[in-house]
């Protein structure tokens, strides 16, 4: 039998009563509805809508016309997997795994028929293996790449009509031999185009597998017309064509908004279809203009879930396959229907500081369920913008206080109490309580903005900060002061791993901030000294193996790991974590069971409960579309949505995060993590008891607290004299005092 892996297996393994608020909110925004355009697009049309009441009504005169979405079935996979879908001179076909390949054919009225394919069982005399996620072909020879578990190198299979396998024997020009293939296409001589998106694009002989030429760098997709390749530069935001033949750059075609999961189509016309994360463009044959074809934004390719796998052109009509955050897969029809308004006939308008995925899955489900609503969001700094946060800030508030502004507000890193005290938030009390009361949301955590019987804003997420590892320290305490204290009797012990102070800062900031600054933020000198004195003392800087850690150029994940593998071999004590999802804990908890005598706890003191607030939403008091954004609000909290694992959070409604907990007993999932040093970690699904401990830490969340960015920044200048041994302990509270003093004011 053999071991079935998909690519979507391999990325995920390597891949809401009064509250005490601690005040840490003020962040930077800005207010700039415009809608954007892309790939040579010009301006798009005017809202041509005339006010009535409270409603945008469209006019008469209204344009029509418009894609619209349909969900189509697909042929029953039971626990097989989709391999591919292509498009023969006969129709458009999947091609589907179940012990053996089988084909199916979409029919007229959008149904599979199961197709006779002689070839599809002669793959069974492969060895030991799995099949990649790409197949070509042409109707009579079929390609298939397969890689053999006994050797870990991909290979080509091809199979003519007299039912033959052939291996193709590749030697890839590869700096290894396992490639995942973007495309898998044949030319005309027979010749194979393999693209590798992280590899490059290159073209082997068929009669012997001998490398021919490459084409450009890596790609996410390309396509081959007549005698020219096009492929995407993700880096270039272009779209680059080259000769076949000699392999050199003909010309380059610019396009915004290609990226990574970017895809290119011919059109059976000489010219090529774009998919781009704006829409789909056309460019016709010998143009250099992209035409916007179909926005995307309120379809399901703008759902952060799912990742678009292919798109297929027929007859002016696409066809689209998606694949979902826990493997599923969908597939979708886009007809242009003539009888639909082009534009919908409400606008509303979401802002938020940066993108926040579970409120953008809400946005894309409610529109399509919702096609006369049209929502279009701002990202206040999106990257690369020279905004700063105080200049977004005040754009920001000079539109709402002149009773303006975004109907919906996602209010993370914003000044949350002060849009409260100032009215700028509509009281949502009388339609959310209701939820709470009867046990859908999470109380402890929807009611974080509840005041004086009055609920201004709801978060759609929440996450906190927890201690892994030694046993014996946990019990000590995990606040900061036990922490310190437990260094002192333990001086040559290291407690944490080689945090940099910005990080040991930033963790413990969410804790303690009550302890060194009142509510209106003013900082109390003497009591920020001793935070920075504990600080120091559980960093351990005479115990660190390099002065100077921070991320060392590393990423988070990576960071993440070595942290754990430290905890795992007894490098170091405990290891501080902030999950966002129940899968975060698998490696936390391999770690904690390789050590031994290991456990978790909530970071902080444990009766307070503290949590972090995570895509924080309220309504414009001057929104005249509160009924929409209250239904957008509604969706997101919904258990269809929240059950939807996007790693940013853990869900407030109660049904889903019990579900995301719930132990899947046919989970016989693993895989394992190795670092330089020749440390391991062997991961699998077996840790129920962390996850029933865990949604107790979530059940038992009772104190929001929001990190005030611009304080963080002074806090982290001002002292990194200390931490070098520059300045004491007070001078740097006084220093950090004085700035942040200068900002209340400001």
């Amino acid at each position: 039998m053999k071991t079935l892996k998909t690519k979507q297996m391999k990325k995920q393994m390597k891949k809401q009563v009064k509250k005490q608020i601690k005040k840490i909110g003020a962040g930077a925004l800005v207010l700039n509805m415009l809608l954007m355009s892309g790939c040579g697009q010009g301006e798009l049309p005017q809202d041509n809508t005339q006010e009535v009441g409270n409603k945008n009504v469209a006019p008469e005169n209204v344009a029509m016309g418009r894609y619209v979405e349909k969900t189509l079935a697909l042929p029953n996979m039971g626990k097989g997997f989709l391999m591919g879908m292509g498009q023969t001179q006969q129709g458009i076909e999947a091609y589907i795994y179940q012990d053996e390949i089988k084909v199916y054919r979409l029919t007229s009225d959008d149904t599979w028929e199961e197709q006779d394919a002689p070839w599809s069982t002669a793959y069974q005399q492969l060895g030991e293996g799995w099949y990649q996620d790409k197949l070509y072909t042409n109707g009579e020879e079929t390609y298939i790449a397969y890689c053999l578990a006994e050797e870990s190198k991909t290979r080509i299979y091809k199979l003519g009509k007299d039912n033959k396998l052939e291996d193709l024997n590749i030697d890839w020009e590869y700096e290894q031999d396992y490639v995942t293939p973007e495309t898998l296409e044949v030319l005309p001589d027979g010749d194979l185009i393999v693209s590798d998106a992280y590899m490059g694009v290159h073209r082997y002989k068929a009669t012997d597998g001998t490398f021919v030429r490459a084409y450009g760098e890596s790609s996410p997709s390309v396509a081959v017309i007549g005698d020219k390749m096009y492929q995407i530069a993700v880096q270039d935001s272009s779209v680059k064509s080259y000769d076949l033949e000699s392999g050199k750059l003909i010309e380059t075609i610019p396009c915004e908004g290609v990226d990574d999961s970017s895809k290119l189509i011919p059109d059976n016309q000489g010219g090529l279809y774009l998919l781009n994360n704006q829409g789909i463009n056309h460019l016709v044959q010998g143009g250099s203009i992209w035409e916007r074809v179909m926005d995307t934004d309120r379809y399901s390719f703008s759902m952060p879930s799912l990742e678009c796998l292919e798109l297929i052109v027929k007859d002016d009509v696409f066809f689209a396959v998606f694949r979902g955050a826990e493997g599923e897969y969908q597939f979708k029809k886009y007809v242009y229907a003539q009888d639909t308004p082009s534009k919908p006939q409400n606008e509303v308008f979401v802002y938020m500081l940066e993108e926040q995925p579970t409120l953008k899955q809400a946005i894309a489900q409610y529109q399509i369920d919702n096609p006369e609503v049209q929502v279009s969001f701002q990202i206040g700094l999106e990257e690369g913008s020279t905004l700063t946060k105080t200049d977004a800030m005040r754009a920001l508030n000079t539109e709402i206080l002149a009773g303006k502004g975004p109907d919906l507000l996602v209010l993370d890193g914003l000044p949350v109490e002060t849009y409260m005290e100032k009215g700028v938030l509509e009281d949502m009390s009388d339609w959310a309580k209701p939820f709470m009361d009867q046990g859908l949301w999470l109380s402890s955590v929807a009611a974080s903005y509840e005041k004086e019987d009055k609920l201004y804003a709801v978060p759609i997420r929440f996450a906190f900060p927890t201690l892994w590892g030694d046993e014996a320290v946990l019990q000590s305490g995990s606040d900061l002061e036990e922490l310190a204290k437990w260094c002192k009797l333990h001086p040559n012990e290291k407690l944490f791993p080689d945090y940099s102070e910005e990080q040991l800062l930033r963790a413990f900031y969410l804790t303690t901030a009550t302890t060194w600054k009142d509510a209106k933020g003013t900082i109390n000198e003497e009591a920020f000294a001793t935070f920075l004195e504990n600080i120091k003392r559980v960093q351990q800087p005479e115990l660190m193996k390099e002065k100077e850690i921070g991320t060392n150029g590393h990423d988070p994940r990576t960071e993440q790991i070595a942290g754990l593998l430290d905890v795992a071999y007894g490098e170091t004590a405990v290891h501080i974590l902030t999950p966002k999802a129940s899968f975060d804990l698998l490696m936390a908890v391999a770690a904690n069971e390789k050590r031994g005598q290991s456990g978790f706890v909530r970071l902080g003191n444990q009766e307070e409960g503290v949590f972090i607030p995570q895509g924080i939403v309220g309504i414009n008091v001057n929104s005249d579309n509160k009924d929409i954004v209250q239904e957008i609000i509604e969706t997101a909290l919904s258990d269809t949505i929240q059950r939807i694992n996007l790693g940013d959070g853990f869900a407030v409604n109660n049904k889903a995060l019990q579900e995301s907990f719930a132990h899947n007993e046919e989970d016989t999932s693993s895989f394992g993590v190795a670092d330089h040093k020749g440390r391991e970690l062997f991961i699998d699904g077996n840790y129920r008891w962390a996850q029933e401990a865990f949604l107790q830490l979530c059940q038992e969340s009772k104190v929001p607290v929001m990190m005030d960015e611009t304080l963080m920044e002074i806090i982290v200048k001002e002292t990194k004299g200390y931490f070098k041994g520059e300045m004491t302990a007070q001078e740097a509270a006084r220093a950090v005092a004085k700035r942040a003093q200068a900002y209340l004011v400001e």
